[in-house]
């Protein structure tokens, strides 16, 4: 993005993230360079004012002169004469009215010049504190670098000028001495001081009158620009809901979410195969002297009475005998450098070969390490999770939950409650914007706070943790055609795919497929944040080609192919590839649905082929991303024909996956009846090719 384009983008652009910090940072230098910009404007008028001001005091200067001059001669020629003091008088007064039209200029010129000599010093001021803001430099450096800014400003407001005096002295040098304002030189010497030479001696000026003062000045601006760069740096802007904080009110504000020596968050991620497989993960915070790598298990059993610390030590974390009756798993972990306020580590244990349609429990620890202690420390909570059946039969049926866009409000969590109380899914699809954090690596408690979310409302009325499958959102990097570099949390969060444990976690897939059982797949889609939609075309032929016995075909992703309400030019040309890559392979695989969400909006189309209605080849899109995600406008798109149904409700669709079918409706939550409700007529019934609305 150019200079250009932040001087003149609208509100929607803006809408993508504007003013969180992830924008802000990913744009440094282009902001950089437009406060220089505005820095190189102010000096222009500046110097054009100054010239202005310096034109005009030569003129009066000459035509005072002139004044003079006629004055003499006058009074040389016509001494006697009554007409000669009357003119006299005249010019007299025409010089006295020059010199105060010249006067008041000056002043209303100096008072813009200051103007914007005020203005281009918070200019250059707000450029050195985003350099600590967004970690180029050391706070500290900051403040003094803003510290000098302000004295020097201070200091030119405050000058004094210096009159010029000669003295009748044959040895006086060229300057001689400056006293109380005045600056002697010698009569013999033709003297006039430049302008620099004069403004340099009337700081001086000022410096040498008023010293206590400007050290006072000093010491208070100093620990004013010490105190903000300190403040500041390390800023975290997000929304969704709104939150700002820096490294200070996080580390003494806020407190700590997950404490020292602790296992904290952990939560379940699904894995290609839900019958016998999933991801168990979770953070680690550790002391800060701890700097060896990390020794992590995590322990799962089909019974409860024999999960660790049964039969295990810190000695022997893995079993103190033969027949444990539990199975321990080695965590891979690696350290979260983006949080260096704390010791914080990110685990992921593959759980692999599990029994089908089995309820297990787990639990995690790590060895601590510490001179003269050596300790095994279990996470607090013992979860309950469950495997997908291998196969769907007659009346049995696997639940699930999707939606996007989820912000932590009242909405959200009233939904989410429902959910896990009533519903009781096997796991949930989060379809992009998670938690809003826009990938910006000090937006970390972001997902500190998302994880108590999830594990305090997404419990269902069995104990059961319900895992999550997400696929990447705009917010998840800051905005859509992002490289990973701007991603500090997402892909290193939500492992899909096992046996990548030597692996970079930042080089995992976007894209991935999982079974649920052996006749429905969904697929996720990277809707054009990391990768483009044609770069993921092999995998969805490869994925679909060799699943093809599977009659229950979903995809999910983030932005959509047929919004409900109207997208910026950008946005249309951008997810239009989506259409021509993505769509005929839809057709082509038999998809029968498609989630799509971004937009915050409730949507149902009916089946659709090349945009038009299509009861037999068709693909139903449901949407549009409102799991609470606040309404960014109200313009729907409800005149068009491809749409069923088009709303604003807080939603998510339960959706079922049955032997031969799919089915699908949403359930709402409303605000003014804080109730939740099933949409009515939002059921949606898929075969293979054949839609029942």
């Amino acid at each position: 993005m150019g200079l250009v384009e932040i001087l003149t983008c609208n509100w929607y652009n803006m809408a993508f993230g504007a003013f969180s910090a992830a924008y802000l940072d990913s744009h440094f230098y282009s902001i950089e360079l437009t406060l220089c910009f505005l820095v190189i404007i102010n000096i222009m008028i500046i110097w054009i004012m100054k010239f202005i001001t310096t034109f005009r005091c030569c003129c009066s200067s000459n035509k005072s002169n002139n004044y003079d001059n006629n004055i003499i001669s006058n009074n040389n020629n016509h001494a006697d004469t009554h007409d000669s003091h009357t003119s006299v008088l005249l010019d007299n007064n025409n010089v006295t009215k020059q010199i105060t039209y010249h006067n008041i200029f000056r002043n209303i010129s100096n008072l813009i010049v200051n103007f914007f000599i005020i203005l281009s010093a918070i200019c250059v001021s707000v450029m050195i504190l985003a350099l600590s803001v967004f970690s180029r430099i050391h706070f500290s450096i900051t403040s003094i670098l803003i510290s000098i800014l302000y004295i020097l400003l201070i200091a030119h407001l405050q000058r004094e000028e210096v009159v010029v005096k000669k003295e009748n002295k044959n040895n006086i040098e060229l300057i001689d001495k400056l006293e109380k304002g005045v600056l002697y030189v010698s009569d013999k010497i033709v003297f006039k001081p430049s302008f620099i030479m004069r403004y340099l001696l009337s700081i001086k000026n000022s410096l040498t009158n008023h010293p206590l003062k400007y050290i006072f000045l000093s010491i208070v601006i100093l620990v004013i620009s010490f105190l903000v760069s300190l403040m500041s740096c390390d800023i975290c802007i997000a929304y969704g809901p709104i939150d700002v904080s820096t490294e200070m009110t996080r580390r003494f504000g806020q407190g700590r979410v997950c404490e020292e020596n602790s296992v904290c968050f952990s939560y379940f991620t699904l894995a290609e195969d839900l019958s016998d497989s999933m991801i168990a993960n979770f953070h680690l915070s550790l002391p800060m002297s701890m700097h060896t790598d990390v020794k992590a298990f995590t322990y799962i059993t089909t019974d409860i009475s024999f999960i660790p610390p049964y039969n295990v030590t810190a000695n022997s974390p893995t079993s103190i005998d033969d027949n444990p009756k539990f199975k321990v798993v080695n965590s891979t972990c690696f350290r979260l450098f983006n949080i260096y306020s704390e010791n914080r580590w990110q685990c992921w244990t593959d759980l692999i070969d599990l029994s089908p349609n089995t309820t297990y429990y787990v639990r995690s620890a790590f060895l601590r390490y510490e001179p003269e202690i050596t300790e095994l420390i279990f996470d607090s909570i013992i979860h309950k999770v469950r495997t997908a059946p291998e196969s769907i039969k007659g009346n049995e049926e696997i639940v699930f939950v999707e939606g996007g866009d989820l912000e932590w409000n009242s909405d959200t969590m009233k939904l989410s409650e429902t959910i896990s109380q009533k519903v009781e899914p096997l796991f949930a699809v989060i379809a992009g914007d998670v938690a809003y954090e826009n990938g910006y690596r000090y937006c970390y408690r972001r997902f500190d706070n998302w994880f108590v979310n999830w594990n305090n409302h997404m419990k269902t009325a069995s104990g059961y943790s319900v895992p999550i499958l997400t696929s990447i959102g705009n917010h998840e990097a800051g905005n859509f055609l992002k490289s990973r570099d701007y991603d500090a949390f997402y892909i290193r969060y939500f492992p899909h795919q096992t046996g990548l444990q030597n692996i970079d976690p930042q080089k995992r897939d976007v894209f991935h497929y999982h079974l649920i059982g052996d006749n429905s797949i969904i697929v996720i889609l990277d809707s054009v944040v990391h990768t483009m939609p044609l770069e993921q075309v092999d995998f969805i032929n490869k994925t679909f080609e060799q699943f093809s016995y599977v009659k229950n075909k979903m995809v999910a992703y983030h932005a959509p192919m047929y919004p409900c309400v109207p997208l910026s030019d950008y946005e249309r040309s951008v997810f239009d590839e989506m259409n021509i890559n993505w769509e005929p392979l839809f057709w082509k695989y038999g998809v029968q649905i498609a989630f799509e969400n971004h937009v915050h909006a409730y949507k149902q189309t009916y089946p659709l082929k090349g945009g038009l209605r299509n009861d037999e080849d068709g693909v139903v899109y449901l949407g549009d991303g409102k799991w609470g995600g606040v309404v960014d406008q109200v313009d729907l798109d409800s005149n068009n024909p491809i749409f069923r149904q088009t709303g604003l409700h807080s939603h998510v669709y339960v959706t079922k996956c049955k032997e031969d079918r799919i089915e699908a409706r949403a359930l709402a939550y409303d605000e003014d009846l804080d109730t939740t409700f099933y949409i009515e007529n939002s059921n949606v019934t898929t075969l293979q090719r054949n839609v029942y609305l």
